[in-house]
């Protein structure tokens, strides 16, 4: 099926709900890559280029994938008087890094995905984007930013502020004057088990591209005690395929391989601020986030049917012949 056939498919499959967002992006689910389950906290800018590079060589970005998006950890405070986050010297080599790399990304070809949080820091120890979304939604316009997630880790649980706040950052967003994919994560607390569910993916559906419609995807198998896995997630998504359709998609998370440092977290040289996420999440470690490969592949089918977003999160510079072949299944993207 080629692209503009999936496009047709795609907008008979769906109902468009009157009042959705339309800034005309996310036409199709977006494809690419997050470096969280593969370096999580390091995101040191070689980290991306490489990834980049290895998605060009690998054929994978003539197939679609052309979303770099970066997750938490990168920014080190806001500057006193602008307010505008500075991003950590250490992994971009100054306040111009992280534009630069940016810059670099669009000249091969990709889009690149920023990360925030609606709190007033993100899921680690970076600053949020709570009573800054005019500043961040500037600043990221000015890098060239072309998609940003914002995270619900520490902000309330109250369903009306939350979306109050997400609505502040899509309309500064879009006040911007550079359209930016928005994808938020303010269902992932309320699933379809939650009486009144179905408010959630409409409402993100007014403000948003993409919503995150459970938690993290981290593991495989479901049991009582933990519901954020790929088959949890899967289970999800599927009940809530009215609310999905050109411009805005359920979003089940990552598609999870292997990663960069199997098992475990980067070395502390490999990420300088490992010691600030550890007090973070004291108490909560997190999973060592991999799957089989077999576990990825029926992943990948699922999300695809699904019309989910496909973006791996794995070692791309280092994909075996069977992950290649996964990721690259034309038949499958269609």
């Amino acid at each position: 099926m080629t692209a503009h056939a999936h496009a047709a498919f795609v907008a008979l499959a769906f109902l468009v709900p009157s009042g959705a967002l339309d800034n005309g992006l996310g036409r199709l689910p977006p494809m690419g890559y997050s470096n969280w389950y593969d370096t999580k906290c390091d995101v040191h800018a070689s980290r991306f280029l490489e990834a980049s590079d290895a998605l060009q060589k690998q054929g994978l970005q003539a197939l679609g994938y052309k979303y770099i998006n970066m997750d938490a950890g990168a920014f080190v405070r806001r500057d006193p008087e602008t307010h505008r986050l500075i991003p950590d010297p250490r992994f971009f080599g100054g306040h111009d890094g992280l534009p630069m790399l940016i810059k670099h990304l669009h000249g091969k070809g990709y889009f690149f995905g920023m990360y925030t949080d609606r709190g007033a820091n993100e899921c680690g120890p970076s600053p949020g984007s709570q009573t800054y979304e005019d500043v961040d939604a500037k600043t990221f316009a000015e890098w060239g930013v072309d998609y940003v997630k914002s995270d619900d880790c520490s902000a309330t649980l109250d369903y009306a502020l939350a979306m109050e706040a997400y609505t502040r950052m899509s309309n500064a967003l879009n006040a911007s004057g550079r359209r930016i994919y928005f994808d938020l994560c303010g269902c992932k607390d309320r699933q379809d088990t939650t009486p009144g569910w179905e408010r959630c993916p409409r409402d993100a559906g007014r403000i948003a591209n993409g919503w995150r419609i459970a938690g993290d995807d981290f593991t495989w198998d479901w049991n009582a005690s933990d519901t954020s896995t790929v088959l949890a997630n899967a289970n999800v998504n599927a009940r809530m395929w009215t609310f999905a359709g050109p411009g805005h998609w359920n979003n089940p998370d990552l598609i999870i391989g292997k990663p960069l440092v199997p098992g475990g977290w980067p070395a502390v040289e490999a990420c300088p601020n490992i010691k600030a996420w550890q007090n973070v999440r004291a108490g909560h470690p997190f999973p060592p986030y991999e799957i089989t490969e077999k576990q990825t592949r029926i992943q990948f089918a699922l999300w695809a049917m699904m019309a989910a977003p496909l973006i791996i999160s794995e070692n791309v510079r280092n994909l075996s012949s069977f992950a290649l072949a996964t990721y690259s299944n034309h038949e499958v993207i269609a």
